[in-house]
């Protein structure tokens, strides 16, 4: 089982995608959601996929929730000694301006494999999914990638938040789709078996089909044809002279 904080709601199967980034390269998205994990406070969260032709990664789905943390999560204890200041005694807010908070969002990485770990970052997806933006139901979120991924070589897809996110990435103790069986997830420096446990992330890698390579003409035939052609060029001119 997923070492994780199931959730009541997530009951049922998650949102069909509108439309779909390219080709999938991994898909577990159609798995029944039954537990999951927080984003936000979690030491690392990723999931494994493996192309099996080199492709561009174009886009990355997965199904969050927002869920805010409860008592134990969020209560923080007063250090021994620590007093209030003055101004918050007296009620009156203090005379130095803050700037507005900023609504904690998530992100989503791209990964290189280390011994079946996740190793260096490659990539960072522009997109970010604020907390305004979720619900108390799963629902599919798509962070856009643009980066070049090689043939039967692992990569890892984690989410993370740097300002404390109540994002609630949804998972399944029955995943089943598309190469999903032969994968790993990560939580809290813990790697498993996707195989193994039959528990995994909710995620969809998709992308665009490498565009093949054309080899350019070497520079050494295009320097004999074009010789070739002014030699030819200039014989038909003599012979043109003499015959005039």
């Amino acid at each position: 089982m997923l070492k994780i904080r199931p959730i009541g709601v997530l009951l049922g199967c998650t949102l069909a995608l509108n439309a779909i980034p390219g080709n999938t390269i991994q898909s577990d998205l159609g798995s029944p959601v039954d537990d999951g994990t927080y984003v936000g406070n979690n030491l690392f969260v990723a999931q494994s996929f493996t192309p099996t032709t080199a492709y561009t990664l174009t886009a990355v789905t997965v199904d969050l929730t927002n869920a805010p943390y409860g008592e134990e999560e969020t209560a923080k204890p007063v250090k021994k000694g620590h007093s209030m200041s003055r101004s918050a005694r007296s009620g009156k807010p203090p005379s130095r301006a803050y700037p507005a908070p900023v609504t904690p969002y998530t992100i989503a990485t791209l990964y290189s494999d280390n011994a079946t770990f996740p190793g260096t970052a490659l990539a960072v997806s522009p997109t970010q999914v604020l907390d305004t933006q979720l619900s108390g139901t799963p629902q599919q979120f798509t962070f856009t990638f643009s980066y070049p991924l090689a043939a039967n070589t692992r990569y890892w897809i984690g989410l993370s938040s740097p300002n404390g996110s109540t994002s609630f990435w949804s998972a399944s103790d029955s995943a089943t789709g598309t190469d999903v069986s032969t994968e790993f997830y990560e939580i809290d420096n813990g790697v498993n078996s996707i195989f193994d446990t039959g528990d995994a992330f909710l995620l969809a890698v998709f992308g665009s089909a490498a565009a093949p390579v054309t080899p350019a003409p070497a520079t050494l035939w295009l320097a004999l044809i074009g010789l070739a052609g002014a030699a030819l060029y200039l014989r038909r001119k003599r012979l043109f002279g003499l015959e005039s």
